[in-house]
């Protein structure tokens, strides 16, 4: 065989082998039984109510959402951080010594309109993935439990959930992570307190509960909530299937400007007469279902890396239609096409930048750049023992947990200019 031939054929075997490689370590699949009925659900979710909370200001948007007779699931934080975005010591708040906090809470609760989660415990990040200020990106790996051991996990869920069940005389078993961020030790703990649910957040890439926990994570929020109505129902109408829809939302956050859009939303739920439930209501009605669901979340996460993908052929004037749509599909025919599609652009995007590697690679080596030849060669084995790293890691969808999809470009890329070295005759 000549040695072109060879090369070209050595090329495409990496070419190959390196995107069945990521595909393979971002796969998951699993089948799904199909609702009855097709309708939308939407839980609204508050987080961060605290001891520390304004009372008032509290009441206001309770009463808003009994205004339009509306359920919510409320995430308390039971010992709450005077400072939750420094890793640093502070002081801290018990619920259980805010009377007037838990007297407004009950006072809703047993009007039907909420229901109460367990927020962390203290909701202040932790030493592993710590920022200097609330400006940091929400979404750049702040948590209270990532990253530490089982045993303390088990002791801050322990004590949390021990002081509402001491404020609420009735057991908590929704569990809602600080910053939406957990990994397998959160899991296992949760199991060992006997917790049913836990609700994160599908914008971003999470780790799914296997077992009797069911996974109900918020989809969007308040601001984009009407254009996730318009999306869902006319795909409930098109495909005869039923979706949720999770709105998350902070009413600590919530100015005159919020206010105005959140009597909006609750407003458009009751003129489109829009089914809402809580958590536990969906969990009692649909629990079985939504094991089966969680064990197809390889779709989710696929779609919203899809969608980031697209988002960049956009940013390059090349325009395609968005894959991600704001709510939880529930029939398996229409999961397994849009895993498809979803997967189908992954991998697109993962050839391109791999040929963009190997293109650079040869343009270096034929011009006999002896630097980078000799460099080269030795960033196989980093990146080899970068690989094995990550592999021994908590994978669960991409490399890790806290790899993401720009990351993966840039890593496919890297591995793609340096090792294609390996590939070039002497």
């Amino acid at each position: 065989m000549k040695p072109k031939k060879a090369k070209k054929l050595s090329e495409i075997k990496f070419f190959l082998i390196t995107l069945c490689l990521f595909v393979f370590l971002n796969n998951a699949n699993a089948a799904i039984v199909p609702l009855k009925s097709s309708e939308i659900i939407i839980i609204f979710r508050n987080d961060d109510p605290s001891a520390l909370s304004d009372i008032e200001h509290e009441r206001k948007i309770l009463d808003l959402f009994e205004n339009y007779n509306i359920p919510q699931t409320i995430g308390v934080i039971p010992y709450v951080a005077k400072d939750y975005w420094s890793a640093s010591k502070t002081k801290y708040a018990s619920l259980s010594d805010n009377k007037e906090m838990v007297k407004l809470l009950k006072t809703y609760k047993q009007k039907g309109l909420i229901e109460i989660a367990l927020h962390g415990y203290q909701h202040q990040t932790n030493n592993y993935y710590s920022y200097p200020s609330k400006t940091s990106s929400y979404y750049n790996g702040l948590s209270e439990f990532s990253k530490i051991s089982y045993s303390d996990q088990l002791e801050k869920i322990t004590k949390g959930k021990d002081i509402l069940e001491g404020c609420f005389n009735e057991p908590i078993d929704i569990f809602i992570p600080p910053f939406n961020t957990y990994d397998i030790n959160t899991l296992r703990a949760l199991e060992a307190k006997k917790f049913k649910i836990i609700s994160a957040s599908l914008l971003r890439e999470e780790i799914y509960p296997t077992g009797n926990i069911v996974n109900i994570s918020a989809t969007t929020n308040i601001h984009q909530l009407p254009q996730v109505i318009k999306c869902a129902q006319s795909f409930v109408k098109k495909n005869n299937s039923s979706v949720i829809i999770v709105c998350l939302y902070h009413s600590s956050e919530i100015g005159l400007n919020e206010l105005e859009i959140l009597k909006a939303d609750l407003e458009l739920i009751k003129k489109l007469e829009i089914k809402t439930a809580t958590l536990k209501q969906l969990y009692l009605n649909y629990g079985d279902f939504l094991k089966q669901i969680n064990k197809y979340t390889a779709d989710f996460f696929w779609k919203h890396k899809a969608d980031n993908f697209l988002q960049l052929m956009n940013w390059l004037h090349i325009k395609f239609p968005s894959i991600y749509n704001g709510f939880i599909i529930l029939n398996k025919q229409l999961l397994q096409k849009q895993l498809f599609e979803s997967k189908l652009i992954c991998i697109i995007n993962y050839s391109i930048f791999i040929a963009l590697g190997l293109i650079v690679n040869r343009i270096l080596v034929s011009k006999k750049n002896k630097r980078f030849i000799r460099f080269a060669c030795l960033i196989p084995i980093f990146c080899l023992i970068l690989i094995t790293l990550l592999l021994f890691k908590e994978i669960y969808f991409g490399l890790s947990p806290g790899i993401g999809w720009k990351a993966e470009i840039t890593l496919l890329f890297l591995i793609s200019l340096l090792t294609g070295n390996l590939l070039i005759k002497k």
